[in-house]
């Protein structure tokens, strides 16, 4: 997670990369890896120590910090969005605010749409991710579905049996914190097995043509399988005799 925030490519090029954390000690051991210290993060690494565990930081925690990136889970996800946004808009440094919502299964829309307002209330901008129970699978691996945080076309979000690659999830949160196309904007992202499903066919597609992930994300939430669909469609209207071989 704080390779891919600190990657060399990444639109945000941060001075410093601040670790809100219950236990410095123990953080520091987990992130003295080869990696951070041949990337330089380690030179832009510091750590706070959370007033108690599982606690959000405070405002003058927050202090000189731009960018907020937050993992939530549990079954207080969605009030601890709502407190977050209280705190994000007292924080006059903070601009921008990323939150990764991890097995977020069966969470009702209207409750999760009224975090989506209480988040656009503050000004900030704002990125949103949901994805189900986590699993230990590489990223890139399985392709994937995007819907509406919240949208009122469905009583819940996301099923109960919905899971995602947990460095999957990473790196869609890290990539739309970056993209144009992820401000003010919520999702949620569930992985699809179904090789003939229109998204497997278009990631693919991209995938095979050499978009980076970051090109191939964009895309996805810009056109996306509505575009695609719309294209083929347009060339079978315009070239009705292609399929006749």
């Amino acid at each position: 997670l704080f390779d891919l925030l600190n990657h060399e490519e990444s639109a945000f090029q941060f001075s410093k990369i601040v670790a809100f954390v219950n236990d410095v000690s123990f953080s520091k051991k987990r992130l003295l890896s080869r990696s951070a210290r041949y990337t330089g993060l380690l030179d832009k690494l510091e750590f706070v120590q959370a007033e108690s565990p599982g606690s959000l930081p405070t405002v003058e925690q927050l202090a000189d910090v731009k960018s907020w990136f937050a993992v939530l889970e549990g079954d207080t996800m969605l009030e601890q969005c709502k407190a977050l946004a209280n705190i994000v808009s007292q924080a006059v440094w903070v601009e921008n605010v990323a939150i990764l919502l991890t097995g977020a299964n069966e969470l009702e829309a209207a409750q999760c749409q009224s975090v989506v307002d209480v988040l656009s209330n503050t000004g900030k901008k704002y990125t949103i991710v949901a994805v189900g129970k986590l699993h230990e699978g590489p990223e890139g691996q399985n392709y994937y579905h995007f819907g509406t945080f919240g949208s009122t076309d469905d009583v819940t979000v996301l099923p109960a049996k919905s899971v995602y690659s947990r460095l999957e999830a990473y790196r869609m949160i890290t990539e739309l914190l970056q993209l144009e196309c992820g401000v003010n904007q919520a999702f949620t992202f569930a992985e699809v097995y179904n090789v003939n499903a229109t998204e497997t066919k278009l990631i693919k597609g991209l995938r095979e043509a050499g978009y980076a992930r970051s090109q191939e994300i964009d895309h996805m939430m810009r056109e996306g399988p509505a575009a695609y669909e719309a294209a083929i469609e347009k060339f079978r209207t315009t070239n009705p005799d292609w399929e006749k071989g």
